[in-house]
């Protein structure tokens, strides 16, 4: 009996036609949608990346935006007319006469109860007078918080921004404070009399830049150290200590502190935002 031969199955020309047909549709769609994918990938990220750092100049400005309103209130603190003579006096005496002293710890007062956000006001004369108001008491000695203020460096008509070295109990709270100085100066303005210290609440800064949910404020000094924060644990903290959580952390300069605006971002759930949107 002969060997039989197997009978291989030989597609038509019909079906070749198809099936070549079918590769030419089929692979550019695959390449096609490969690439389209990519491109909404890249354009994607793009968009994230674009609002991450948007919304941290944003943040960066919002501090620029609050420091301007406490320098206002040091400008026309320092510039008084009877204030500069107040501190003028004071520092020329020996010790400190008990209406002069009724007279500046009246005008902190003011200035104190017109900005619920001020915690403390300070003045420091160049001999070495101490007058603070904080709202539970104009006595430098009963005050928690006055050790915590530092006569800074200071430029004639310049101010100084500094953090206080821990929390400090105020009258309502414990606060994390940052603290803007000013120079004043006698009527003449040729000698600087004084120094005045606004002590701010951290809060202000958080919350104010806490506008996006997907993304987490922290406003930290030259060396890192944290001056505000949501989370009070943190305050001066360096901000190395914070749990990344699979974020993203960004940063900028504050041209005029030095300090640093960091933002730590969900990457992840920007995206799905933008996906949404």
């Amino acid at each position: 009996m002969g060997g039989e031969h197997e009978m291989r199955y030989r597609p038509t020309l019909r079906e070749a036609f198809v099936l070549v047909c079918m590769a030419a549709i089929v692979l550019p769609l695959s390449v096609y949608t490969v690439f389209f994918q990519m491109r909404t990938w890249a354009s994607l990220n793009h968009y994230v990346e674009n609002r991450m750092n948007q919304d941290l100049e944003n943040k960066n400005m919002m501090v620029d935006l609050i420091l301007d309103k406490y320098e206002m209130v040091l400008y026309d603190f320092c510039t008084d007319e009877e204030i500069v003579m107040l501190v003028e006096e004071i520092d020329k005496e020996t010790e400190a006469s008990g209406e002069n002293s009724r007279r500046l710890e009246r005008k902190l007062n003011h200035v104190y109860n017109r900005n619920e956000t001020i915690k403390g006001i300070t003045v420091l004369t160049e001999s070495g007078k101490v007058f603070l108001y904080d709202g539970g008491t104009s006595s430098p000695e009963l005050t928690s918080w006055t050790g915590f203020v530092f006569p800074p460096q200071l430029e004639a008509g310049g101010n100084a921004y500094m953090g206080a070295g821990s929390l400090v109990r105020t009258a309502d709270e414990n606060n994390g404070l940052i603290q803007i100085a000013r120079g004043i100066y006698d009527a003449g303005g040729r000698h600087r009399t004084g120094i005045v210290v606004l002590g701010i609440s951290q809060k202000e800064f958080w919350e104010k830049g806490q506008k996006d949910p997907h993304s987490e404020m922290f406003l930290c000094d030259q060396d890192g150290k944290i001056l505000a924060a949501r989370q009070s644990e943190f305050i001066h903290e360096n901000i190395s200590s914070v749990p990344r959580h699979s974020r993203t952390l960004i940063s900028r300069r504050n041209e005029r502190t030095g300090w640093m605006v960091h933002n730590f971002y969900s990457v992840h759930e920007f995206r799905q935002d933008a996906v949404v949107d």
